[in-house]
């Protein structure tokens, strides 16, 4: 089910330092972000759970988890993406980015060139 945040109201999530932003987005007028106008804090940590579907009759078989995203980090710090389908009791990592992991996060610099696609089965 696709969502590109281009409404403030997305779907469900947990929100502790993230909101909706005009600032930076691949699919412009929005994007979510973390660290909205600076730099994320030392030590901060951020859940973001997007849960666009629940449906008893769904059956998971060829699931695919694809999203744009920019991942500007400092050395040492993580983005990990996991998903979970049993309603959050258990959760699989579905991979941890860092600036190291895409050269053009590397300068540090927010920049167009920054958005890197991905897609994952989540088989």
């Amino acid at each position: 089910i696709p969502h590109t945040f281009d409404s403030i109201n997305p779907p469900r999530y947990i929100n502790s330092n993230w909101q909706i932003t005009n600032d930076f987005a691949f699919s412009p007028p929005y994007s979510i972000t973390n660290a909205k106008g600076k730099n994320y804090d030392n030590g901060q940590t951020d859940t973001l759970m997007i849960t666009p579907f629940i449906s008893n009759d769904y059956t998971f078989d060829n699931l695919n988890l694809s999203f744009y995203h920019a991942a500007i980090t400092e050395v040492g710090d993580n983005c990990i993406v996991e998903y979970s389908l049993d309603y959050g009791k258990t959760w699989k990592l579905v991979k941890s980015f860092n600036k190291r992991a895409y050269p053009e996060w590397e300068d540090g610099e927010l920049n167009a060139s920054d958005w890197k696609y991905e897609k994952f089965s989540l088989d």
